[in-house]
């Protein structure tokens, strides 16, 4: 699991606290001999050289608890990225529920406390979803001159396996722009002194979440959308639509984990993990195959459907796109990334791609996360651990203009180098 973890640039910790068990001054915060106690987790970041968003313990700790862990993490030599007060605070399913006033309240005292000894570091304000928003409206008009951050968790697509249609969860992400322009239009009512600096960070997110939550009702031979094409097509969307809407972190819900995890297991399981989770797969291609730079997409002519998803938690209902396409450059601007997206259940897109200002070499490449079918899981199906996987094929263009088949219920990353030498900004039409 360390290892695993171990890829991320940041790393959150202890990474949701319903019961409130974690105390970073304790050495015994759960099961398995204490493996993940804030030692473990120090060593993991240090070796990683990872920063750290740090989630207080609204229920055992205190102001000056947190601002000591701030200073213990900095004696450590570990960068400290943002401190977020408390975990989904806005909901009475937690322990540390409380009502907007008293939240506000403890954001200004810890605030006080943090910044009395870390004066740069950030401070994030934990919200709710629209059902939320008019408690998250006063938590930020009464609190809005002190935190940094806005942290959200999104999970759109809270429904059973009986209704969760894989052609809803793939459109999730259209929601993002959504979200963010609700979230961006709070803060300029509220703190509109504040409305340039706060931002919004994904604290968690997932795109479906239709596995039972008791592991003993998992049907043998389901392919849960969790764990399947479904989720790695959202993903493929969801970070692109990140990228562009400017969000600066986003953490997936858990590194290993049951339902949720990155790799399936539990904080017990000693055993090396055999499989990633489709999620992880699309996670890797911008890990390895997204630049640096965003440059615009059009698209035109890209035909939609309709989607009917939940609109509760902030999930889409309204036209999504069977193709989406995210640009960018990278290696000063000699080469072009490209992330492509399909959301059909079935059939084939002949996409035709035009580049402005980019002459590109013939030879390319690219990177297709495909599954046998639009279900298709590598694990509680019985079946082949690679019916989900990335395969890698070589990229003939003859110039600006080309075609690629983009396969259905897929995510493509393709490279191409520029022709001669040196940076240049550069652009993508699609």
């Amino acid at each position: 699991t360390a290892d695993f973890a171990a890829q991320f640039t940041m790393l959150r910790i202890p990474g949701g606290d319903a019961r409130q068990q974690f105390d970073w001054r304790t050495a015994d915060p759960g099961p398995c001999n204490a493996r993940w106690n804030w030692e473990a987790y120090a060593t993991l970041a240090a070796r990683a050289n990872q920063g750290l968003f740090l989630e207080t313990n609204i229920v055992r700790g205190t102001p000056e608890g947190a601002a000591a862990w701030v200073m213990d993490a900095r004696r450590r030599g570990l960068r400290v990225g943002v401190v977020a007060i408390g975990n989904e605070v806005w909901g009475d399913f937690d322990d540390g529920f409380r009502p907007a006033a008293r939240y506000a309240a403890d954001l200004r005292a810890h605030a006080t406390a943090i910044h009395r000894v870390a004066p740069d570091v950030p401070i994030a304000a934990a919200i709710g979803t629209f059902n939320e928003d008019a408690w998250n409206r006063e938590v930020i008009r009464r609190a809005g001159d002190v935190i940094d951050a806005l942290d959200i968790h999104w999970y759109p697509h809270h429904r059973e396996y009986e209704r969760a249609p894989p052609s809803e969860i793939m459109a999730e992400p259209e929601a993002i722009p959504q979200l963010m322009a609700r979230l961006r239009g709070i803060v300029r009512d509220e703190a509109p002194a504040r409305a340039s600096h706060i931002r919004v960070i994904l604290g968690e997110y997932d795109c479906a979440e239709d596995p039972p939550a008791n592991p003993a009702e998992v049907v043998p031979g389901r392919a849960y959308s969790q764990w399947a094409m479904p989720n790695a097509v959202c993903w493929g969307s969801a970070l692109g639509e990140m990228i562009r809407e400017g969000i600066p972190m986003a953490f997936l819900y858990t590194v290993q984990g049951y339902r949720f995890g990155a790799i399936p297991g539990n904080e017990c399981d000693m055993n090396p993990p055999s499989l990633v989770r489709p999620k992880v797969l699309a996670h890797r291609l911008y890990r390895e195959h997204f630049g640096d730079r965003l440059v615009e997409v059009t698209a035109q002519d890209v035909p939609s459907y309709r989607s009917e998803g939940p609109p509760f938690w902030d999930g889409f209902q309204g036209e999504a796109p069977y193709l989406k396409a995210y640009a960018s450059l990278a290696d000063g601007g000699r080469s072009l990334r490209v992330i492509v997206v399909s959301r059909r259940e079935s059939g084939v897109d002949d996409v035709a791609f035009a580049l402005r200002d980019f002459d590109p070499l013939p030879d390319g490449r690219l990177w297709e996360l495909v599954g046998d079918n639009v279900r298709a899981s590598n694990e509680n199906v019985n079946g082949p651990r690679d019916a989900v996987r990335i395969e890698q094929r070589a990229l003939t263009v003859t110039g600006r203009d080309f075609t690629y088949r983009v396969p259905p219920h897929s995510v493509t990353a393709i490279e191409l180098t520029r022709r001669g030498a040196g940076p240049t900004d550069g652009g993508f039409v699609a």
